[in-house]
C-alpha cells in the first residue's frame, strides 16, 4: 500500500482504493454526501473508531482523490477541467455518494463544454448519463430533446443500448422513449 495522499493532513478517516490511501475529513464527506454520513454514523464501526479507514474496492482511485480534494477545496488550477473519460467516472461515483449537490458548480462548468461534442464525436448517451448523474436537469433536457430530434426509430434503439451500457435507470429509457412517441405523433397531427 502506498503512502496517504493527505488531502487533509489532519484527517481522521482514510479512504482505501485499490492500493492508495485518502486522508480526509470525516465531517467533510458526511456533511457532502448522505451516504458517507450513513457510513460514518453511529451504527457502523467506521463511524465509532477514531482515525479508521474505509474500503471502497469498486470505486475508482482518480475520481475519489478528485471528489475528496473538491470537497476539501483542495484543487489546484489545473486540477479544475477533467478529461471527459473522468467526467463520466465522476458522475457514476457522484450518483453512487450522493455528491452531485455538493460539487454542482464543477458539474455544471463541465456540462457547459462538454455539451454536443466529445473529442469531436457525438455521444449523446454519456451526456444523458452525465447530465442525470450530476443532476442538471437543463442539461439532461437539452440532450433528451436532440435525441429525439436528430435519431430515427432505429437509432433510438442504439442510444437505448448505449444507455444501458451507462447504467441509467430502466424508468428513464421508458420516459425518453414516451415523449419521443408524443413528439412524434403530435408533428404528424399538425403535418
Amino acid at each position: 500500500m502506498t503512502q496517504p495522499n493527505d488531502v487533509d493532513p489532519e484527517g481522521d478517516i482514510t479512504l482505501v482504493v485499490g492500493d492508495q490511501q485518502i486522508r480526509a475529513s470525516s465531517k467533510v464527506l458526511a456533511l457532502a454526501s448522505p451516504v458517507f454520513a450513513t457510513m460514518l454514523g453511529p451504527y457502523f464501526a467506521e463511524g465509532q473508531a477514531k482515525n479508521s479507514s474505509i474500503t471502497l474496492p469498486e470505486d475508482n482511485v482518480e475520481a475519489v482523490t478528485w471528489l475528496c480534494k473538491a470537497l476539501h477545496f483542495k484543487l489546484s488550477g489545473h486540477e479544475r477541467l477533467i478529461s471527459f473519460r473522468l467526467g463520466r467516472t465522476l458522475a457514476t461515483l457522484c450518483d453512487k455518494y450522493d455528491t452531485s449537490v455538493a460539487i454542482s458548480s464543477w458539474s455544471a462548468m463541465w456540462m457547459q463544454n462538454w455539451k454536443g461534442s466529445v473529442d469531436g464525436n457525438i455521444s449523446y448517451a454519456a451526456l444523458l448519463h452525465m447530465s442525470y448523474a450530476f443532476g442538471h436537469h437543463e442539461a439532461f433536457w437539452c440532450t433528451s430533446r436532440d435525441v429525439m430530434q436528430y435519431y430515427t426509430a432505429n437509432g433510438m434503439k442504439q442510444i437505448e443500448n448505449e444507455l444501458q451500457s451507462e447504467a441509467l435507470p430502466y424508468r428513464l429509457l421508458e420516459s425518453i422513449n414516451a415523449e419521443r412517441t408524443k413528439t412524434l405523433l403530435r408533428l404528424q397531427t399538425t403535418i
